[in-house]
């Protein structure tokens, strides 16, 4: 005969064991896994009832905006370099790699460029950087708008891509039929280094073109 302890349904986790972070950790598991986000999904997870979690977030699009602020806050890190420009550099790497890391993030963060703290910590360092080139404020938020637009726009187009060997994310798969000098004369010439677009390296080098940029007079 079964053990009535053995029909017992689940635990419900106790309210008061409930935090913040224990239901951003939850919500970011269904968010990273691909599953469809809902309230009703983070309580099942964590065990409780949904209304148990309107006590830390109002609403869904509270918590939506709570957790895309939580996986940004590596970039809320002061960026290191010895210059401005080295510091913009080293941002706009960080603020890449936590996008590329957190892919779903980015259309939400599109919606909702304001979600919280730590993403205005980062822009903060951001355009404190960029001011320090001396330039007018018209060419810092002009430059500072180029490079989350070029980010986000990186970061979408490679997240998905697999790293290769050395490291770097490749996202062109080229097909075998190379096109000929006289179809395509400049995308022939530039073939072979087409199956490089995505990489860190060029990335740099982009974010370089738009520093130097904001210097030109």
């Amino acid at each position: 005969m079964v053990s009535s302890d053995k029909l017992q349904a689940p635990e419900r986790t106790v309210r008061n064991s409930l935090s913040e972070q224990l239901i951003l950790n939850e919500a970011l598991g269904i968010v990273a896994s691909g599953q469809p986000f809902s309230i009703r999904r983070v309580a099942n997870g964590l065990r409780c009832t949904p209304m148990a979690l309107y006590r830390y977030f109002p609403d869904k699009h509270r918590m939506v905006l709570s957790l895309i602020d939580r996986v940004m806050e590596p970039v809320k890190s002061e960026p290191v370099g010895a210059t401005w420009s080295d510091r913009v550099a080293c941002w706009a790497s960080n603020h890449l790699q936590t996008l590329q890391l957190n892919a779903w993030a980015i259309p939400l963060l599109m919606e909702n460029p304001d979600p919280g703290p730590n993403v205005r910590l980062a822009g903060e360092f951001l355009l404190r950087d960029l001011r320090a080139s001396g330039q007018s404020d018209d060419r810092v938020l002009a430059t500072f708008s180029a490079i989350l637009a070029l980010n986000y726009g990186w970061a979408g187009f490679t997240s998905s891509a697999m790293p290769s060997i050395d490291g770097n994310r490749r996202v062109m798969r080229l097909r075998e039929d190379v096109p000929t000098t006289r179809e395509l004369p400049t995308t022939a010439g530039f073939w072979n280094k087409l199956a490089l677009v995505g990489t860190a390296e060029q990335h740099a080098l982009a974010i370089g073109l738009l520093i130097s940029g904001l210097v030109e007079q």
